[in-house]
Formats: structure tokens, C-alpha cells, sequence
């Protein structure tokens, strides 16, 4: 017969492996684990589109030289996926970027082409003037 803790049937120590689900990360710290859940549901990832756009169009209104308090229009030719978000957000975006007009069509030329995580964005942005 084998001596407990060893082989078959006797008790002995267990090992005991964990590992967090997919779309799960998991801190441990001072006697506490949380579980993060890290996954991306749909209207916070067209929410996360919208504002990597407006951060874009921020740069843009800089790099055109536009005063802080400059009111635009604003015209955005855009895939049907960030059309979705941009409609939902509108309100946002406009108050961010201070438009005056949010027209969603393919802008004529002259026009800025950007990729915003995989999505295709045309804009052309005008100064409204006073």
C-alpha cells in the first residue's frame, strides 16, 4: 500500500490551476479578485469610433489654422457602420468640434481621407462665417 499523499487514493496536496474565460481579466490584490469583463459591446465600440473621429477632426480644425471659438461646417462620407454611431452621438460630436451643420454624404473636393479603426472617413471641413 503507498504511503498517503503519494499516487492512487491517499490524500496529498492538489494543484490548482485557474485561468480567467476569454473576454475576462482577473486582479488579485490585499484578499481581493475582481473580474474585469474586456469585451466591447457593439454601442460602446460605435461609441469609441466616434470619439477617435472627433479627436481626429480636433487635430484638423488645428491644422487648418482654425481659432478655438471658429464655428464649422461639417460634411463626413462614411461607411454605414460609423454612419450608425455618428447618428446616435450627433449631439456630441457637434458640441465637441463646435459645427454648426453635420451633413453625412461624400464631401466635394477638396476633402481629407482618413482610416479610423478599419473604417473609411472623407471630410471636409468649412470655417462658417459670422
Amino acid at each position: 500500500m503507498e504511503p498517503p499523499g503519494r499516487g492512487g487514493g491517499g490524500g496529498g496536496e492538489v494543484e490548482v490551476e485557474e485561468s480567467p474565460r476569454e473576454g475576462f481579466v482577473v486582479l488579485e490584490g490585499g484578499g481581493v479578485r475582481v473580474a474585469l469583463d474586456t469585451r466591447l459591446s457593439p454601442p460602446l465600440a460605435r461609441e469609441g469610433l466616434v470619439r477617435e473621429l472627433v479627436h481626429r477632426l480636433q487635430n484638423l480644425r488645428r491644422d487648418e489654422g482654425l481659432a478655438v471659438t471658429d464655428r464649422i461646417r461639417l460634411t463626413l462620407g462614411v461607411s454605414a457602420e460609423l454612419r450608425q454611431a455618428l447618428e446616435e452621438h450627433r449631439g456630441f460630436v457637434q458640441a465637441e468640434v463646435l459645427a454648426v451643420g453635420l451633413r453625412l454624404a461624400e464631401p466635394e473636393p477638396p476633402a481629407t481621407t482618413w482610416d479610423v479603426d478599419g473604417e473609411r472617413v472623407s471630410v471636409r471641413l468649412e470655417r462658417e462665417e459670422p
